[in-house]
């Protein structure tokens, strides 16, 4: 007997083995319609010829169970399998299904905002980089706290750069890798220098307030500290380039970098703060504390930087 629901052929039996549906004899007139709307359903969903209110939707079975209502309204529970099976369903019941998928359908095309966001962030601070580079110091001076974000990633750049170049020129110098030479020579000298340039950026600010009319917060000049430091970026990253040529001109780049940094930044983020107040510190004298500030921090934090250091300055000397 033939199942008027989803087809399949059952030897003996009241129940469709497939899908459940009863085979009941006196079903007859029933088994008819179902038969004749399955004809229909096969180029799509169409109209129902028995009701012009009611549709047929198809839906695989293959991995879920289903209440499927049969021809004479019964609902039966469809099993699961690969058959195809299709009942009526009202224009109202097949149009909210078919949003449900459209819905299902756009959010899978819906982009993960996560990384939506990092690429919103990436194309920003490239934006800000490039300035950086090519008006370095003007870009310094409209710099505000909404970029400290930016300023603080070439931070950790200019950080991490600095680290990986001491770190290759001592390797290609001796000749091997040494037991724990990355974490020493690379990790834990990227924190104290870190924190050094921080404290830097903050003797900065200090020194601005003491010398200029400047109305700039801790943000801003920590924002045009981090901005001045995209030039030794690039230069970081000369040196790297001149590891396969000469040895010497990558170290040499990489003391440039070093003292240029510490002397040159703080230099130019207090030259254009403003103007200098009147019965103020002198200029000159402004500076040196900040350079003795610098001093005195370098020694009391700086060890893990100056021993990273250690075989750079060797192998120039030598």
């Amino acid at each position: 007997m033939t199942c008027p629901i989803c087809r399949y052929v059952t030897a003996d039996g009241k129940y469709c083995e497939q899908c459940g549906a009863e085979l009941r004899g006196s079903h007859a007139p029933q088994r008819q319609e179902a038969e004749a709307a399955y004809a229909e359903q096969a180029a799509g969903i169409e109209k129902s010829k028995s009701d012009p209110d009611r549709v047929y939707y198809t839906y695989n079975s293959k991995e879920s169970k289903q209440s499927v209502p049969q021809a004479d309204g019964k609902p039966v529970q469809a099993e699961s399998g690969d058959a195809t099976m299709s009942w009526p369903l009202s224009r109202r019941e097949a149009s909210q299904k078919f949003e449900a998928m459209d819905e299902r359908d756009e959010k899978d095309d819906e982009p993960n905002p996560f990384f939506e966001l990092i690429k919103i962030h990436a194309r920003d601070y490239f934006t800000y980089f490039g300035s950086s580079l090519r008006r370095p110091v003007a870009t310094a001076r409209l710099t505000g706290k909404d970029q400290l974000l930016n300023a603080l990633l070439s931070l950790v750049l200019y950080v991490l750069a600095v680290q990986l170049l001491i770190y290759c020129i001592f390797i290609l110098n001796v000749g091997y890798v040494p037991d724990g030479a990355f974490v020493n020579m690379v990790l834990k000298p990227m924190l104290s220098l870190t924190l050094f340039m921080l404290l830097l950026g903050v003797y900065t600010y200090a020194a601005v307030k003491v010398s200029s009319d400047s109305p700039a917060g801790l943000g801003d000049i920590l924002s045009r500290f981090g901005t001045l430091l995209t030039p030794f970026i690039v230069l970081c990253l000369i040196g790297f380039a001149f590891l396969g040529l000469d040895r010497t001109v990558s170290a040499l780049v990489l003391v440039f970098v070093l003292i240029g940094s510490i002397m040159i930044v703080p230099t130019l983020v207090l030259t254009s703060s403003g103007k200098a107040r009147t019965g103020s510190l002198d200029f000159l004298y402004v500076v040196l504390l900040v350079y003795v500030a610098a001093l005195l921090t370098l020694m009391v934090i700086g060890r893990p930087i100056l021993g990273s250091l250690a075989g750079t300055s060797f192998f120039i000397a030598g």
